[in-house]
């Protein structure tokens, strides 16, 4: 039935079928029909089969930079999450195929849904941030944290390494206002580009904490 859809230009049916050739799941592996597969989905549009693409050519033995960095910011402008974490450490200097790489080993587990990921936890200033907190300190970490913290940039705590979180003593407030106006590499939080308000910097740094402690 999928490769009847996918024949008939069906780019989801093209991207399960081609996932399903890549697995070896329920059927033969077969890595040519798969690339094949997920490229006649991108091709049409299909952000997913754009970034599993994206993971096929970083495996080449010389990979397509220019055509994996056009991958990955297609599935990143289209939402993708994993695309967005391989898209901050292209921002942040790195070979788009090291970035695909690195983000599918599991550097840190970005969940396209976070809210399942969610578990209380105390911090060091005994504050237990809500699920509410948490995922708005997730999104707004997206926009404004994870070109520098995901890859550890200028020696930013890494999004989700908690040595280097849990010898921190972060007084959340004032850290707050300082990132607003521009904290030692950090850049303004507020820019033409981005407004948050003080609150959700403030969840972005417990989120980054959760990250730590969870």
């Amino acid at each position: 039935m999928l490769e009847t859809a996918s024949e008939n230009g069906d780019s989801d049916a093209a991207y399960l079928l081609g996932l399903l050739y890549k697995q070896g799941k329920h059927i033969k592996m077969d890595e040519d029909k798969a690339e094949k597969l997920l490229k006649l989905a991108s091709d049409n549009l299909n952000p997913e089969a754009s970034y599993s693409l994206a993971a096929i050519y970083s495996e080449k033995k010389i990979p397509d930079e220019a055509a994996i960095k056009q991958l990955i910011l297609f599935a990143e402008n289209s939402g993708k999450v994993a695309a967005k974490v391989a898209a901050a450490y292209v921002s942040a200097g790195m070979s788009p195929s090291k970035a695909v790489k690195l983000q599918r080993m599991g550097d840190y587990n970005w969940n396209e849904n976070m809210a399942d990921l969610f578990i209380p936890v105390q911090l060091p200033d005994g504050t237990i941030p809500s699920q509410a907190t948490i995922l708005s300190g997730y999104a707004t970490a997206q926009r404004l944290c994870n070109s520098c913290h995901l890859p550890g940039v200028e020696k930013a705590p890494r999004i989700g390494n908690k040595y280097q979180w849990r010898n921190r003593d972060i007084d959340i407030a004032k850290m707050s206002k300082r990132i607003m106006d521009g904290y030692k590499k950090c850049p303004p939080a507020i820019s033409a580009h981005n407004n948050p308000s003080l609150q959700s910097v403030k969840d972005s740094i417990y989120f980054m904490l959760w990250t730590a402690f969870k």
